[in-house]
Formats: C-alpha cells, sequence, structure tokens
C-alpha cells in the first residue's frame, strides 16, 4: 500500500489476539487502535474518525455484534466491519441488515490471512 497509513480498529476481549492482530497489521504498514470491549469500540470511533475498517471478535463481554452494529448505525458510523468469530458465522448479523459487514474472518486465522483481508478490504473501490 502505497499513500497515508490505514487505520484499524482491533475489537477483541482477548489481549493475545488483538496483539498478534496489531503486530500483524503494523507489519503491513498498517495504524492499529484496538478496544476489548463495545463501549471502548464506540469511543475509539469517536476518537478517530479516520478508521477504514474495524476488525471485530462478534461475541464481547459487554454486546455481541449485532448490538455493537445497532450503536454505530444509530451513532452514524458506517466504518466497515470485517467480523471473526470462533464459533461460526451462522448466528453473525449480516451485509443484508448492517451493510457495512464486508465479511467474515474465523478464528484461529493464520497471519497470511489476516494480512491479505484487512488489505483487500482497505483497497479503495
Amino acid at each position: 500500500m502505497s499513500g497515508p497509513k490505514q487505520r484499524v480498529l482491533v475489537v477483541d476481549d482477548e489481549p493475545a489476539v488483538r496483539k498478534i492482530a496489531e503486530r500483524v497489521l503494523q507489519r503491513i504498514s498498517i495504524e492499529v487502535v484496538t478496544a476489548n470491549d463495545g463501549e471502548q469500540a464506540l469511543a475509539q470511533l469517536a476518537e478517530h474518525p479516520d478508521i477504514g475498517l474495524i476488525l471485530l471478535d462478534a461475541t464481547l463481554p459487554d454486546m455481541h455484534a449485532d448490538r455493537l452494529l445497532d450503536l454505530m448505525r444509530a451513532r452514524g458510523f458506517t466504518t466497515p466491519v470485517l467480523l471473526s468469530s470462533g464459533f461460526g458465522e451462522d448466528c453473525l448479523p449480516g451485509s443484508e441488515e448492517f451493510p457495512n459487514v464486508r465479511g467474515f474472518l474465523p478464528k484461529p486465522y493464520s497471519v497470511a490471512t489476516l494480512s491479505e483481508r484487512v488489505q483487500k478490504l482497505l483497497e479503495p473501490t
């Protein structure tokens, strides 16, 4: 990627997952901000309006992904979201209900898969 750094918000309640995702994305010149629950994610979105993508764990301690997506919509955030879960994608909110959901990344994910998916979603359309 050329030009200014892209910024990704990694939202996961597992510190190890956040740290790994942060390191992987920083290696490919992506700036990373993190949150460990939905409320922190909303605060980070308000603080960093230039976030280009959210890597969102579907099950957080304070709310499920659909609740966070509802709150984001209510507050005017349309940031693209890549959902992630170790439980499968069958019960996750989809792009029909939330147009900013751009895909699903099953856990555990590989370094290569994470890098590839995030870079593709950050590409200008």
